[in-house]
């Protein structure tokens, strides 16, 4: 692939606890249509399943994720309303994260909200996405994923109850 790649893997307690392996890829192209889109979004997702040598399945708390930033000068408009309006699905413990931005204008395209499945990831895709298509302006600093944590705390709670339980 044309482009800047990187992965990163790292346990995350506010995510459930999950150990995620994120590759980000920026990558420059004249033009970008659901065809290439979903070419890229393939290859991409092929080369995440070979960057995580760990012998935990995907799925026990491990997960896979590509944030991939496609820069064009003509980007399609039903791709850049598709991109902009739902959640681009994955397989199972495998999501992919797509960011659109236009050469001309600088404005990026990308899935705003917070979905169900998934959700507890969002917030560390959109702080990767937008370090990632327009570098300075968000901080440094990864942001806590507030639902992941009210899970993760949740489920030691629940946990923890039930080990009392037990013991009595």
């Amino acid at each position: 692939m044309d482009g800047v790649l990187g992965v990163r893997s790292k346990f995350y307690w506010d995510c459930v606890f999950t150990k995620m392996t994120t590759l980000a890829a920026v990558r420059r192209v004249d033009r970008i249509d659901v065809d290439g889109f979903e070419a890229l979004k393939q290859a991409l997702s092929d080369e995440v399943s070979n960057a995580d040598p760990s012998a935990l399945p995907r799925g026990f708390q491990k997960g896979s994720a590509v944030v991939a930033v496609v820069i064009a000068d003509d980007i399609d408009p039903a791709l850049k309303a598709q991109v902009g309006s739902s959640r681009t699905k994955g397989e199972f413990a495998k999501m992919f994260f797509p960011v659109l931005v236009d050469a001309h204008t600088g404005e990026a395209t990308y899935f705003k909200k917070t979905p169900l499945i998934g959700g507890v990831y969002y917030a560390k895709f959109r702080w990767l996405a937008e370090r990632l298509s327009n570098p300075g302006t968000s901080t440094a600093k990864e942001p806590l994923s507030w639902m992941g944590a009210f899970l993760s705390i949740w489920m030691l709670l629940w946990a923890g109850g039930l080990i009392a339980n037990i013991l009595r």
